[in-house]
């Protein structure tokens, strides 16, 4: 069994889908995280899965054009067997796949189980990723975290523009989970190591709105070509004026480490430390 919560980190990280392979009925099915939408499935897998041609899968998605629009992805990921090294994949959502299952008849398709095949395909899913798949808590919740993950991908940009010039590959990625740390000790007094879980979608709304903005900060931070310490320390300075000033409604941890404190539980890879 993949590691799911491995994948969302790697997203998360580096904003760059990740896709895992799995298998329905004896075919394979690719299952796509992403930064912005989290698990989607690529509706050629799905109609594959199920026995759905071609056209009868165009037909369903052209007259549901408006209804799939805001469940629905375009999504580019590595391929080998393609010129420009990319393919370039129509995803779906739980959402997204819920609404494309609902409008598969049996007596519109050539094969009369795909009714069973439906339920049997729903039941995997759901099965494989639980709670993964389950992205709408309530409205607001999601547009707050949508809104931290645009301002998560420009500082990730920052990111690759200033801090990775000279890392070696195989260590850009502590690069972006030393950034990505940083952040969760600022808002939540803890690494995810040390919570043992993706903190940022059990947060508060509260923290998810100092989140944005602290991540919008530190983007700008890198661009200036200030060192980590010097940003951690910044940050802490305008979260807790932020909270005092009664602009962030979020909490201050109860145990925020000095920057050497931090400093022993990571791998800083910044050379301007």
């Amino acid at each position: 069994m993949f590691d799911i919560t491995r994948a969302e980190d790697h997203s998360l990280r580096t904003g760059d889908p990740l896709m895992i392979e799995g298998e329905v009925f004896n075919i394979p099915v690719r299952f796509i995280c992403t930064a912005d939408m989290g698990w989607v499935i690529p509706v050629a897998d799905i109609s594959k899965a199920l026995g759905i041609n071609k056209d009868t899968q165009s037909k369903i998605l052209s007259r549901g054009k408006n209804e799939f629009s805001e469940f629905s992805t375009v999504v580019y990921v590595t391929s080998t067997t393609s010129k420009s090294g990319k393919v370039k994949l129509k995803c779906l959502t739980r959402d997204g796949m819920t609404m494309y299952l609902m409008k598969i008849t049996p007596s519109r398709m050539e094969d009369p189980t795909v009714g069973e095949k439906v339920s049997d395909f729903q039941r995997y899913v759901i099965k494989t990723f639980g709670k993964h798949l389950d992205y709408y808590k309530v409205p607001q919740w999601w547009a707050r975290r949508e809104a931290t993950k645009l301002k998560y991908k420009g500082m990730t940009d920052a990111i690759k523009d200033h801090l990775l010039y000279d890392v070696p590959d195989e260590m850009k990625w502590l690069v972006y989970a030393t950034e990505a740390d940083m952040l969760n000790v600022v808002i939540f007094g803890k690494t995810a190591k040390e919570a043992g879980c993706n903190q940022r979608d059990t947060a508060s709304q509260s923290q998810l709105d100092l989140l944005e903005k602290l991540e919008e900060q530190n983007d700008g931070f890198i661009r200036l070509k200030f060192g980590i310490q010097i940003r951690y320390e910044m940050l802490c300075k305008i979260r807790d004026d932020l909270i005092v000033r009664g602009r962030s409604l979020a909490e201050i941890p109860d145990r925020t480490p000095d920057y050497h404190q931090y400093y022993t539980k990571l791998r800083i890879t910044d050379k301007s430390v």
